[in-house]
């Protein structure tokens, strides 16, 4: 099996989406890169001129992987600025920046959709990447005490079909 990396769409310290890109991350053949280590700035235009490196290193990382794992978080329905600001980074430098790569959409929440809205949003805008989307699968009643190895092994096969 090809390797697969796992990536977290929050910045925030205590994320349940973080938590959940780790346990991912601790399988075979998975390798983690943690989003709120990359220093990309907030997406300006303006500062196109002048291409953030950090955008093209981590790039550069992503096309190493035929096998991607988003892990997104929810914000009122959408994905956190953080994030979008990260992928709209991603676009102005390659348009196509997940062409054939395999991506499965995660998301962790305390609610009862498993961040429904967030993965059916992520999905329509990575169509345009020429990402193969392979599935979107909810977390509802997210419990970072729970042991989800079960669902992650299950998960990590699907890139296998």
């Amino acid at each position: 099996m090809n390797k697969i990396l796992v990536i977290a769409g929050s910045n925030a310290s205590d994320s349940i989406n973080q938590d959940l890109a780790k346990k991912i991350a601790l399988n075979e053949n998975v390798d983690y890169i943690d989003t709120r280590t990359l220093n990309i700035p907030l997406h300006n235009r303006d500062l196109e001129i002048n291409f953030p490196s950090s955008v093209i290193d981590f790039y550069h990382k992503i096309k190493e992987y035929q096998n991607l794992i988003i892990v997104t978080p929810e914000y009122n329905g959408n994905l956190s600025s953080f994030f979008k600001s990260i992928l709209d980074w991603l676009s102005r430098h390659d348009r196509f920046y997940l062409d054939n790569i395999n991506v499965i959409i995660l998301s962790a929440s305390p609610g009862q959709t498993g961040g429904a809205s967030v993965r059916e949003s992520l999905k329509n805008m990575l169509s345009f990447t020429n990402a193969n989307i392979i599935g979107t699968i909810g977390f509802k009643e997210y419990d970072i005490t729970k042991d989800y190895s079960k669902e992650i092994k299950k998960i990590i096969n699907l890139f296998n079909h």
